[in-house]
């Protein structure tokens, strides 16, 4: 870390934290005209848990084509447990209102 004599933040060499892939997945950028809509609230049909109520928090694409990062919660005897998952956009489908 470097920093020089102005104010601010400390200047860093390498890639800005906003332009790392997480988990393997690249970060958004703007979406083109065949993006899936911005729709949050969704219905997960979950490969291994099967439908549940969730949060989309990000889209983006990767080898896969587009998916989104996705909040959701298990409702299990002894205590319900919250999931956070990249899902193909074929796995989900808007809330209704």
């Amino acid at each position: 870390m470097s920093t020089s004599g102005q104010a601010g933040p400390p200047v860093r060499a390498g890639i800005p934290l906003k332009d790392r892939p997480v988990n393997g997945v690249a970060r958004e950028e703007l979406a083109p005209a065949d993006a899936p809509a911005r729709q949050r609230w969704c219905v997960v049909n979950h490969p291994v848990h099967g439908l549940a109520q969730g949060l989309v928090l990000q889209w983006a694409q990767d080898q896969r084509g587009w998916v989104a990062l996705v909040v959701f919660v298990l409702e299990q005897d002894g205590g319900d447990v919250t999931v956070q998952e990249w899902l193909p956009a074929d796995r989900l489908r808007p809330a209704s209102a």
